[in-house]
């Protein structure tokens, strides 16, 4: 699974919603706290939306696992300007 999760973020990096959005299945399940849970195409959509929004977006990360990573995102918040640091550490469940 880390090849999947490294492909997803490597996505990220370059803000390419449609690779990402190929990594997850039709059923997938997402939820963290500032989106709720999503599924399906609502979680792929909200990460069209995020990246659609990006400003002087940044995304490195690192400590891939088969089911976690670490990833900092740094961007301007497209409403204030002002720059934002996430710092997630994000999990993952593979179904069979």
């Amino acid at each position: 699974m880390k090849a999947i999760i490294t492909k997803f973020y490597t996505a990220f990096q370059n803000l390419d919603t449609e690779t990402m959005a190929s990594c997850y299945h039709p059923d997938i399940e997402f939820e963290d706290p500032g989106f709720g849970k999503l599924k399906g195409e609502h979680a792929k959509n909200m990460w069209r939306m995020i990246c659609g929004n990006a400003k002087d977006f940044n995304l490195t990360f690192n400590s891939v696992t088969d089911n976690s990573v670490h990833w900092e995102a740094i961007y301007s918040f497209s409403q204030t300007g002002r720059k934002v640091h996430n710092k997630i550490n994000a999990t993952f469940e593979f179904g069979s």
